[in-house]
């Protein structure tokens, strides 16, 4: 199952989408907030940090990562690529990086269906058994879904604030995962990773699909849908790079 993980995730791979790539400068949730990743213990790091100058916002747990998520707040007068630089000289093998922005990506239906790609490869109607739990990484799923009646989708959110999603995009995500005619005998583990009207629209950030990603290995996930688009991230790569391995 390496292999689908892999293809899921190249696939998407967190680069600029076309409207991103118009857009100046990648989108960040706080330009003074600094996100390192570093291996546990982490008190080399934060005693490092704040020695100089930083303080210490959180630290994450990453256990199925081999990580910790630490946020640090950067003093003023500094920019990111400059605490980037910083910390990763003030204490080699951590990677560090800026708190970027990913949107949901959807496109208009255009008047057709779900299932112009079933003829594509050959996809059975009565839909393919899956044997082993899959993931997502998405909006959530509205309340009234039948999967999460029926156990079908287990969910964990990731964001604070509002408790509905203001989209139906994880709703459509995971009736394409596992409706009628897709994935059965399976659970679909959908990860909210996305903050409703965050910066203008449904966006998620570095620190949520960490943590996202951290627990869909701890339920066993193989394979991890995502359809969120934004700016290369060096914390994404080791992160993803890991649970891929």
């Amino acid at each position: 199952m390496r292999a689908l993980l892999l293809i899921a995730f190249v696939s998407i791979g967190f680069v600029l989408s076309g409207a991103a790539q118009a857009q100046q400068q990648p989108e960040i949730l706080d330009a003074r907030e600094l996100i390192v990743l570093t291996r546990p213990p982490e008190a080399p790091l934060v005693e490092q940090a704040r020695a100089l100058g930083y303080s210490l916002t959180a630290t994450d747990p990453l256990d199925q990562l081999d990580d910790v998520l630490v946020t640090l707040r950067i003093p003023e007068g500094r920019t990111i690529p400059e605490a980037i630089a910083e910390i990763e000289a003030a204490v080699p093998g951590v990677t560090a990086g800026a708190h970027h922005i990913y949107r949901l990506q959807a496109g208009s239906a255009g008047g057709t269906d779900r299932t112009y790609a079933n003829a594509l490869i050959g996809w059975p109607a009565e839909g393919c058994h899956a044997g082993r739990p899959i993931g997502m990484l998405d909006a959530g799923v509205l309340p009234g879904h039948p999967g999460l009646a029926d156990g079908r989708i287990v969910e964990q959110r990731f964001v604070d604030g509002a408790a509905a999603p203001a989209t139906d995009h994880g709703s459509l995500m995971a009736d394409l995962l596992i409706g009628p005619g897709r994935l059965t005998g399976t659970t679909l583990y959908s990860a909210n990773v996305v903050a409703p009207g965050r910066n203008g629209g449904d966006t998620a950030g570095v620190s949520s699909i960490l943590k996202a990603v951290n627990w869909l290995r701890e339920q066993g996930v193989d394979l991890i849908n995502v359809s969120l688009a934004g700016p290369r991230n060096k914390l994404l790569n080791r992160g993803l790079g890991t649970a891929a391995d």
